[in-house]
């Protein structure tokens, strides 16, 4: 029989069912969770809910939020255990669906990781997922698990920046090599080498570093702290590349993380639709 450490590994996309109890939550204390984007949980919860939600659970898994029948949101798990030597652990998360009304109650059939079951903290196993897509993901959220596929895949993009300078604006470089993970998924990997071509490249262009959407400079902001940090966003989607497609400078856009984020937020924009809203907002 398989660990539910190894099941979890495995899934290509990983939800779990996060329940707040009115038990062991007071009304007040919910929505204060809620106003903080916290999961809790007893960390000695029976049936290993508290171990796996402690060792188990890792940022970037998604997670829907219940009270009782009435389904709240669907988020992602945006931070590692916090508190950990606490009674109450936690984590953070970032909402992406919000449920609200009539329709937010859970009438369909008793899963363990349904709102409908006693259980505070649930992994969704990967051999039920489609049912999972269907009883609660489409028909709540409108989502579908082909769409958190393609999320994963683009947010595993590794943004870390490195120092280099350039000169060669029509050097080709190799992108969208592949390698292997744990559970066999092949993952687009970063040529690091192009984000820092292209980070000199736009530095000495412009002599400093700004986001080319809403001209943000960490500079300005955080002095020597913020000096030369920029990240660096594929203008072409990187889960379209393959181990052939060549990249030139000009493919790399300069963002602030803000931007990046909502630049990866489905559907995709390019750079230049999302500064025009920027200014539209502005106005």
């Amino acid at each position: 029989m398989r660990r539910p450490h190894s099941d979890l590994r495995e899934s290509p996309v990983r939800i779990w069912k996060h329940s707040h109890g009115a038990v062991s939550l007071s009304e007040q204390e919910r929505q204060k969770l809620l106003e903080r984007s916290v999961l809790t949980i007893y960390r000695d919860t029976g049936k290993k809910q508290g171990e796996y939600f402690r060792a188990v659970m890792q940022p970037g898994d998604y997670v829907y939020l219940c009270h009782g029948n009435d389904i709240q949101l669907f988020g992602q798990i945006t931070s590692n255990l916090e508190n950990p030597n606490a009674r109450w652990v936690e984590r953070h998360y970032r909402c992406l669906r919000t449920c609200n009304g009539k329709r937010s109650t859970y009438g369909g059939p008793k899963k363990y990781w349904a709102p409908n079951a006693n259980s505070p903290s649930r992994l969704v196993p990967s051999e039920e997922l489609k049912t999972f897509e269907k009883l609660i993901l489409l028909k709540f959220f409108h989502i579908s698990l082909p769409e958190l596929k393609q999320r994963r895949i683009e947010e595993s993009v590794d943004d870390s920046l490195f120092e280099m300078l350039s000169d060669i604006d029509d050097k080709k470089y190799e992108e969208g090599r592949r390698k292997l993970i744990l559970h066999e998924r092949m993952e687009r990997q970063r040529n690091r080498e192009l984000v820092s071509d292209a980070k000199a490249r736009f530095r000495e262009k412009h002599q400093s570093l700004y986001c080319e959407v809403c001209g943000f400079n960490f500079s300005d902001k955080y002095g020597e702290r913020g000096a030369d940090f920029i990240e660096a966003h594929h203008r072409f989607p990187i889960s379209k590349l393959t181990s052939k497609t060549l990249m030139k400078l000009k493919d790399l856009a300069m963002v602030c993380a803000n931007c990046h984020r909502m630049l990866h937020r489905h559907p995709w924009v390019s750079v230049e639709e999302l500064r025009d809203l920027v200014e539209g907002a502005a106005k």
